[in-house]
């Protein structure tokens, strides 16, 4: 007699498939592994395999049939679902990255907020001065409010820079982690003490780091959380 499969190994991998491959519909990814999951057409070959030799005296039964093929059946819409998943992510990937492009040349308005984390070695301070000045001074403030950090600027020309913060407060020890504003305040050239208003800059170019876009303006590459809008034209501060 020639040898026979138990059915319950059958069903307990396509169990165990239906299940991983759920598991990566979940992840939103390709599995790490993808030699340790079976494929449909691996699910098949199980159970032909299974047909044929399954024992002549106990032949395989009805329901143990068809709760497999009801498996085979949910792991190929499972998998198609997954295709059309992966299909949406890439074209809603490739729509931001299209709209991010949009953004190149036009005027964005950069907030005074920055933020530093444990990763963070330096922060970009964007200034933009309507006119040439004799000197500046930067204040920066944490979340309550009180500053930390005195930057002073020498002469400089119309136009925007970006002034690099190095995580020192004016005791020159590193300041902690967190949500830090800043203001400007100017002196022009014939000695009138301004506060720098324009937050206005032009989008030199667009780059895309690790799938996120990061925009330069003022000479330095700043991530979209810090933009709080795109205008055609710079403001009347400019």
């Amino acid at each position: 007699m020639a040898d026979y499969m138990d059915t319950t190994n059958t069903t307990s991998a396509l169990n165990n498939a239906l299940a991983s491959t759920n598991a990566s519909a979940v992840r939103g990814s390709t599995p790490t592994n993808p030699n340790a999951e079976l494929k449909q057409e691996d699910f098949l070959a199980l159970l032909l395999t299974e047909l044929q030799y399954q024992d002549p005296t106990e032949p395989m039964d009805s329901q143990k049939m068809l709760e497999q093929t009801s498996m085979l059946s949910q792991l190929s819409m499972q998998q198609k679902t997954n295709d059309v998943m992966q299909k949406l992510a890439s074209q809603m990937e490739s729509a931001f990255s299209m709209s991010a492009m949009n953004a190149l040349g036009s005027y964005a308005t950069i907030s005074s907020s920055v933020t530093k984390d444990a990763a963070t070695k330096s922060l970009g301070l964007p200034v933009n001065f309507p006119e040439d000045i004799s000197g500046a001074t930067i204040e920066v403030k944490n979340n309550a409010g009180t500053v930390v950090r005195n930057i002073e600027l020498g002469a400089m020309t119309k136009g925007t820079a970006t002034i690099e913060w190095d995580l020192l407060n004016n005791n020159k020890n590193q300041v902690d982690n967190g949500t830090y504003t800043y203001e400007v305040k100017y002196t022009t050239k014939d000695g009138r003490q301004m506060d720098m208003q324009n937050t206005n800059y032009l989008v030199e170019s667009v780059r895309f780091q690790n799938g996120e876009a990061e925009f330069k303006v003022a000479g330095n590459y700043i991530k979209a959380n810090r933009i709080s809008e795109f205008s055609a034209l710079p403001s009347s501060n400019s």
